[in-house]
């Protein structure tokens, strides 16, 4: 658990001031890099658990090229 200074800044010194800021913010910056991380985690669990959709657009356009493909060979066979 944190112990939280309950001076008042009134009566600190300016290096105690200056210490107990210092302090504040670095407990602030890990507390956000702890978060930062989970987040990060739970983005990746949640990536590899869930597939993406399968493109309908790549398929179907890739069938529909084979059929002109297969329609003008034919074609250039009958002539």
């Amino acid at each position: 658990m944190i112990t939280l200074n309950t001076i008042s800044p009134e009566k600190m010194s300016e290096d105690e001031r200056l210490s107990e800021i210092a302090y504040l913010l670095s407990l602030g910056l890990a507390r956000l890099n702890t978060n930062l991380e989970q987040e990060k985690a739970q983005r990746v669990e949640t990536r590899l658990a869930i597939r993406p959709p399968k493109s309908v657009h790549t398929d179907s356009s890739q069938r529909v090229r084979e059929q002109v493909r297969e329609a003008l060979l034919q074609r250039t066979k009958g002539q």
